[in-house]
């Protein structure tokens, strides 16, 4: 039978019997990815492999999180771990601090329960203190509360931050909005001229009357790219987030409040709040009780979307006309799809 005893002062483990390597697994995280050849993570595990070389264990398995945050342990290769640890597959467990796995207390005690009741050891590489004993135990746990206090204290002080960029008008997070980019050093929101035309286009035609579904299909037809680049891609819906974002007359959001920003205006206030009118008056008119569907109006709809035009390749729409007690149903070209008119004289016609 193994014998317990101290090694090293790392943690309190069960010596392997006599010519047996005992099965061991390495777990390391790092917050961010960054885009260098020698990342914390393999740092990590490098020391951890020269520890467990040390105990004669052999490494099973590598579990490596790469831009997860210590707040959950819901991340790819921490789930598999424990799903590893259920299973039996792993005996000691290695890492570099404590703080790789969790700053949660929480979530460090579950760990710690999970570990023996599947009687796993673990092994803290940084602290030399660390063993199962209870002392040991007390011990991490007031390692664990340290790094929850201080995760704490960085989220704290990121709020701070945060609130005073804003109240200096500067962007602190988010998706760019099309029509600017981030200055690399400082995310400051710099105007894309070529993409500002594009906006100031936008702005101007749905001034003048133009619907966002019209102006999807016209930036379409033209081959606009959006703010990936891509092109065929605006939607009805994507125009109409676009003009309503008050980023263009230069403003920040702030909750649910807006806060004057320090970057440069794409549409003047004036045009924008011409669409802002616009855009609402149309939801007024446009919000009308519906009327109750005839149930025998359905009977051809299951052809919707199926049946498609010989010529463009686009699906066909249905389209009701009436003579008399006669109900006559076609499935027509789509009407303006993609921003193309639809093919004349293709329709199928059947009687409802």
């Amino acid at each position: 039978m193994p014998s317990d005893s101290l090694n090293n002062g790392n943690a309190l483990i069960p010596e392997p019997d006599d010519g047996c390597l005992v099965s061991a697994a390495i777990y390391a995280r790092q917050s961010r990815v960054r885009d260098v050849a020698y990342s914390s993570c393999q740092s990590q595990i490098d020391m951890c492999r020269e520890f467990a070389a040390s105990k004669d264990w052999s490494i099973t398995q590598v579990y490596s999180d790469e831009g997860y945050s210590s707040e959950t342990l819901d991340r790819p290769q921490m789930s598999q771990l424990i799903a590893a640890i259920e299973m039996g597959e792993v005996r000691h467990l290695v890492v570099y601090s404590l703080d790789r796995l969790t700053r949660r207390m929480l979530h460090f005690q579950q760990l710690l329960e999970l570990f023996a009741r599947q009687n796993v050891s673990l092994a803290v590489m940084n602290d030399p203190s660390f063993s199962d004993s209870a002392t040991g135990r007390l011990m991490a746990n007031i390692i664990a509360a340290a790094n929850e206090f201080q995760l704490d204290l960085t989220k704290e002080r990121m709020a701070d931050m945060r609130a005073a960029y804003k109240r200096d008008g500067k962007r602190v997070a988010g998706r760019v909005p099309f029509g600017y980019q981030t200055d690399p050093a400082t995310k400051h929101l710099d105007v894309n001229e070529e993409q500002a035309r594009r906006v100031h286009d936008f702005f101007e035609l749905a001034a003048g009357g133009s619907r966002p579904s019209d102006l999807a299909g016209l930036a379409n037809l033209q081959s606009w790219p959006d703010q990936r680049g891509e092109t065929g891609k605006w939607t009805a819906r994507r125009i109409l987030k676009l003009l309503n974002n008050r980023v263009y007359i230069g403003e920040i959001l702030n909750g649910d409040s807006t806060l004057p920003g320090a970057h440069q205006a794409i549409v003047s206030v004036t045009v924008f709040n011409e669409v802002q009118n616009l855009l609402a008056s149309r939801r007024t008119s446009e919000t009308k009780p519906r009327k109750k569907t005839d149930p025998s109006s359905r009977v051809h709809s299951f052809l919707t979307g199926k049946l498609i035009c010989g010529q463009c390749n686009r699906p066909m729409s249905t389209s009701i006309s009436h003579r008399g007690p006669v109900r006559y149903i076609y499935y027509r070209c789509r009407s303006d799809s993609g921003g193309k008119p639809r093919c004349p004289g293709v329709n199928v016609g059947c009687i409802g």
